[in-house]
C-alpha cells in the first residue's frame, strides 16, 4: 500500500445540488403528419340569434337610419375595431337582419320585423332570420320531418 499514489480525498461535489447524471438524449419518434381539416364552405355565425339582435336594436334606437361604422360602434357603446363588434355585426348579417349598403349599416325588412311590438311577427321573423344562416338552414331540411338524433351522437358529417 505504500507503493499507491496518494491522492486528495473525494468529498461531496456540491453539497447544495447532489450531483446527478443526466440522462442520455433519446431521439423523439417521428410523430405522425396530423390529417388535414377540411375548412367549411358553408356559413355559420359564432355568436347567436340574440347578439344578432342586439345589432339590430342598436340602429334603430339610434334613429332607425344607416349608421356608419363609427356611429354603430357608438350606440352599442363597443369599440368599432374591436372583435366583439366586428362578430356581433358579422353575425347581424348573417341572419339577414343588417346590411351593408354605402359603407353604412342599415336594418332590413326581416331586421325591422323582428323588433316589431306584434308577437307573431316578431316569431316569424325569428323563424325567418335562423333560417337566414345557411348552416342552420342545411340542417334544418337534412331532418324536416324527422326525429332528431339522440344525444351525444350529434349529427352526420
Amino acid at each position: 500500500m505504500a507503493d499507491e499514489p496518494k491522492t486528495a480525498p473525494k468529498g461531496p461535489a456540491d453539497p447544495v445540488r447532489p450531483r446527478v447524471k443526466p440522462f442520455p438524449l433519446k431521439a423523439k419518434p417521428k410523430s405522425k403528419a396530423k390529417p388535414e381539416r377540411e375548412q367549411s364552405t358553408i356559413q355559420f355565425p359564432y355568436m347567436d340569434q340574440d347578439a344578432a339582435i342586439s345589432v339590430a336594436r342598436a340602429i334603430l334606437q339610434g334613429g332607425g337610419v344607416a349608421l356608419s361604422r363609427d356611429q354603430l360602434a357608438g350606440v352599442m357603446n363597443l369599440v368599432a375595431n374591436s372583435g366583439n363588434f366586428v362578430t356581433k355585426v358579422a353575425t347581424a348579417r348573417l341572419f339577414g337582419l343588417v346590411a351593408l349598403n354605402a359603407g353604412k349599416y342599415e336594418l332590413t325588412d326581416l331586421g325591422f320585423s323582428i323588433l316589431d311590438s306584434d308577437d307573431r311577427r316578431q316569431k316569424a321573423a325569428r323563424a325567418e332570420s335562423f333560417l337566414a344562416v345557411p348552416l342552420y338552414k342545411t340542417v334544418y331540411e337534412a331532418f324536416r320531418g324527422k326525429q332528431l338524433p339522440p344525444r351525444p351522437l350529434g349529427l352526420p358529417a
